[in-house]
């Protein structure tokens, strides 16, 4: 068309047909112009600077709705940023980080999301983070102090709970269990036992460094053959 309307409208005259560049030819719609259709005649608008902006606002539910669909993969070579909700929304989906992504998150139907391998999950820097370094333990380092603040710390342990430095308790320390025993020692060869309504044994010597006061009850004396025991 060598000239078009005075608006410089061109119109095809079958307008369910298709319009094809061939060759190396483009197609250019001037800066700030727009591609459309019909019902939305600036659906689509092209900057100067070549941004395109889709004028479409509609909200998106699921992979095949919402102002723009694609129905294959997206690269994207920059940053991402988005203005609402991001959804992953196939089960088992990863999302992935760094350059091979080495550090994935992994969702688990029903369950949660999973960090693989030993990778961990830092605070303010390296040295305070929370991982797994080995299957079936859940490490939590610290290189100062971890706090737990709670009214309540309930520690369920099936075996035993182990403290590799000093225990300091800050008020009550109950053993809660009929039989209980306070061990002492490398090899726990000194112990304290509880005695379900009768009191405390050990079997050890018992040393006092000053004044012992008694205030009821009976004191027996026995004699072992070399010494006497109270």
């Amino acid at each position: 068309v060598a000239d078009p309307t005075a608006d410089r409208t061109i119109t095809f005259p079958d307008n369910s047909g298709t319009v094809v560049v061939s060759g190396t030819g483009g197609f250019t719609v001037s800066d700030g112009g727009n591609i459309g259709s019909d019902s939305d005649p600036d659906a689509i608008s092209i900057s100067s600077a070549g941004v395109v902006a889709f004028s479409a606002t509609t909200a998106n539910t699921n992979a095949s709705d919402g102002a723009v669909t694609v129905a294959g993969g997206v690269g994207i070579a920059a940053d991402l940023s988005v203005g609402d909700d991001l959804r992953l929304i196939s089960d088992s989906a990863v999302l992935s980080f760094g350059a091979d992504s080495d550090t994935t998150l992994t969702h688990t139907d029903g369950t949660g999301l999973t960090l693989n391998s030993t990778n961990k999950l830092t605070f303010r820097d390296t040295a305070l983070f929370v991982n797994s370094s080995t299957d079936g333990q859940l490490d939590i380092d610290a290189d100062a102090e971890v706090e737990i603040t709670a009214p309540i710390v309930d520690i369920d342990a099936s075996t035993r709970v182990d403290i590799s430095g000093d225990l300091t308790v800050g008020d009550d320390l109950t053993l809660g269990s009929d039989g209980a025993i306070l061990n002492f020692g490398a090899d726990s060869d000194i112990n304290i036992t509880h005695v379900a309504d009768t009191g405390l044994t050990t079997n050890g010597d018992f040393t006092v460094g000053d004044d012992l006061t008694i205030s009821g009850g009976v004191v027996d004396v026995k004699n072992t053959g070399s010494q006497s025991v109270v």
